[in-house]
């Protein structure tokens, strides 16, 4: 099956890549580590992440897709978050 190519899904639902429904596009290992690596803190701060795993859950129309799971924390350690890619994905998001 082929996917069409996006930033962020326009069927996704719930809060962009903190939902299983609504994972982030990157496009494979290059992918997640380029997209995961540019992201912030709203204070600034960079991320430490590591992938938890892959899991097949279901999307936002029902369908199981395999995303994997992130857990990232912020350099200060005072930001904990949990982020879902959708490694699979065509191209690589350029939304933040």
């Amino acid at each position: 099956m082929t996917y069409p190519s996006f930033d962020v899904n326009p069927e996704g639902k719930g809060s962009f890549g903190f939902s299983e429904t609504n994972p982030i596009p990157v496009n494979g290992p290059i992918g997640e580590i380029s997209y995961l690596s540019r992201l912030e803190t709203k204070n600034g701060d960079r991320l430490m992440f590591h992938r938890l795993e892959s899991a097949n859950l279901p999307n936002a129309i029902g369908e199981t897709r395999t995303v994997d799971i992130y857990e990232a924390v912020s350099i200060d350690s005072n930001e904990w978050f949990i982020f879902y890619l959708d490694f699979y994905h065509p191209t690589r998001s350029r939304a933040l």
